[in-house]
């Protein structure tokens, strides 16, 4: 169950662990309010990640589904993050992960954001 080995290091801010996990073919896709698409690779997400991470956050995950394909795995969470004072620091997203297993070890290999969830 890698999904809980990454959101585990992702709630910890643990760069190095996060790091181990995703695939060094992974793509992140992000889409935006205003339907905007970004896609980033295995080292621009890390890059956004070391920069978030040096931030004081609370991260908060809901897994809202969890299924098995053939050779991956999918899960939906629910990400927020507050400051200190719970507020939320950015709108709420939806994240569809998909792991893949070789050799026995899974890793992420897609990673889809839908951003600006308000409710």
């Amino acid at each position: 169950m890698a999904y809980l080995h990454l959101l585990a290091s992702w709630r910890n801010q643990d760069y190095d662990a996060v790091e181990r996990i995703i695939d060094d073919e992974m793509i992140a896709t992000f889409v935006k309010d205003d339907g905007s698409i970004s896609r980033l690779n295995k080292q621009g997400l890390l890059a956004i990640s070391k920069e978030r991470f040096g931030m004081e956050q609370d991260w908060n995950f809901e897994v809202i589904y969890k299924g098995k394909k053939r050779y991956s795995e999918i899960v939906i969470v629910k990400v927020s993050r507050e400051d200190e004072n719970f507020n939320l620091l950015e709108d709420k997203s939806v994240c569809t992960l998909v792991f893949r297993t070789r050799d026995n070890v899974q890793t992420l290999k897609r990673m889809t954001f839908e951003m600006g969830i308000i409710d």
